[in-house]
């Protein structure tokens, strides 16, 4: 596949599939690192730690039955949920992987803007447990 244009990036949140309003997406995955030093070393030794996975994305709001807010509001302070991405929409595959994992909903403003501009959200999702990667 090469080099690619993020033009038409897969998001389901709970199982809503929230892509037709996405506007922006990101998948930060890491791992919390540690030195793990003794007494009379001189440099630095790191290990790896727990992994840990954030998506922050901008959808342009819509508060109709099954959309944007119909999907977010009700999970602030709820359980874990599953949330879905991939590069495309289309099917998982080698070049269109497809990352699964449970998560929460850190933020979500159900009114953000200015006067007279397109009335988008922010959301901060924090992974609750494994990210996983497919690709068939």
């Amino acid at each position: 596949m090469g080099k690619m244009i993020l033009k038409d990036a897969f998001l389901s949140i709970n199982g809503v599939d929230l892509s037709d309003h996405l506007e922006q997406v990101e998948l930060a995955y890491s791992a919390a690192i540690h030195t793990k030093n003794a007494m009379g070393e001189s440099s630095l030794s790191r290990i790896a730690g727990l992994k840990d996975f954030k998506v922050s994305a901008t959808l342009f709001q819509d508060y109709d039955a099954g959309s944007v807010d119909a999907t977010l509001f009700p999970l602030i302070g709820a359980a874990s949920f599953p949330v879905v991405l991939r590069p495309t929409k289309a099917v998982k595959s080698p070049t269109n992987p497809e990352f699964t994992g449970n998560a929460v909903l850190a933020s979500y403003p159900p009114i953000s803007g200015s006067h007279g501009a397109v009335h988008k959200v922010s959301i901060s999702l924090e992974g609750d447990g494994d990210l996983s990667r497919a690709t068939s």
